[in-house]
């Protein structure tokens, strides 16, 4: 057999999509789906044509490891595939399409890490279709539209991922809050506009979120819902993928982020009832965050590099846009 390069030996690779899939699906070849930050992304295909997508949620090939060790210093254990096995239980529920899970490997009997068989979708990413005909376009994303509804039509009084509902005590935005003094302290090691300006910075989040009234429900969001996270089949049927971090939370967290990454096309999922203050708020913490992140990646020597400084050039841009004033900034 040939020696496949992925986190399974190929004997039992082999051995277990015989058993999952029936004698008649043998390995044909092996792709590293590149992109992942967080998790392992292989495709695997098969001689009778099927392929599938195996996940592997490896800490030690983690690009944000150290972030992972420190949340376990604080009695939050790194937790493999749970979360993702949570949320796909909760969304399949919902009649919203993601990727089948075909199996799931949580005993670490074998290996030191998770992994799953998961569909895969033949299709490409939503943005592919930012510049099809206005018919296409509206039949993608009024769809993908609906399908996010029912997923935020889900209701709590607290916030926070299904493991941990009920243990927030404060509220969901200052959490967020304190993130936001971390990544930019971080970022301003190495960004020197943001160093500059990073006092200023830190006045304009405090301003937005002392115009915030306090709020009492939460809704469940995917988390980091851009247009690479929804790919488009053949027959034109959105399907969400990543559901690693859906939680709990404000919607204007979701709104916030999906209104810059789908840019135009964020007409199509607009909601007018949202908080402005709330959005604000929201979008300076995410410029923030992934500048950090992506300054995180450069330094942790991630293999799209080129992926990474973008995600830094940006986002730190849109971070000393907020300088300017945000009465004209819109969604």
């Amino acid at each position: 057999m040939m020696a496949y390069q992925c986190h399974l030996k190929p004997d039992d690779l082999q051995t277990h999509i015989k058993n999952i899939f029936g004698t008649d699906y043998v390995v044909d070849n092996i792709f590293n789906m590149q992109g992942g930050a967080q998790k392992a992304v292989y495709k695997v295909n098969c001689t009778n044509q099927f392929s599938f997508v195996l996940y592997v949620w490896d800490q030690a090939i983690n690009y944000f490891q150290q972030e992972r060790e420190e949340e376990q210093q604080r009695s939050e254990p790194y937790c493999g595939s749970q979360l993702f096995a949570q949320n796909y239980n909760f969304l399949h529920q919902l009649n919203v399409r993601i990727p089948t899970v075909y199996y799931l490997n949580q005993d670490k009997l074998q290996y030191p890490f998770d992994f799953a068989f998961v569909e895969y979708v033949d299709g490409q990413p939503s943005d592919a279709y930012f510049q099809a005909n206005h018919d296409v376009q509206h039949k993608i994303f009024t769809k993908a539209n609906d399908m996010l509804a029912a997923i935020h039509s889900n209701q709590s009084s607290t916030y926070g991922k299904l493991d941990e509902l009920g243990k927030n005590n404060e509220p969901c935005h200052l959490s967020i809050m304190k993130n936001a003094h971390k990544q930019l302290s971080f970022a301003a090691q190495y960004v020197n506009d943001i160093s500059e300006q990073q006092a200023q910075l830190l006045d304009t989040i405090h301003e937005l979120e002392s115009r915030m009234k306090p709020r009492q429900t939460y809704h469940f969001i995917h988390g980091e819902l851009g247009p690479n996270h929804i790919v488009i089949d053949k027959q034109l049927e959105p399907c969400f993928i990543d559901i690693d971090g859906a939680m709990f939370s404000d919607l204007e967290y979701e709104h916030s982020f999906m209104a810059f990454r789908f840019d135009e096309q964020y007409r199509y999922f607009k909601n007018d009832s949202l908080d402005r203050n709330r959005m604000l708020f929201y979008k300076l913490h995410h410029h923030i965050s992934y500048t950090a992140g992506g300054l995180k990646l450069l330094q942790r020597n991630f293999p799209d590099r080129q992926l990474a400084e973008s995600i830094v050039s940006y986002n730190s841009k849109c971070v000393l846009e907020f300088l300017a004033g945000t009465e004209h900034m819109t969604f």
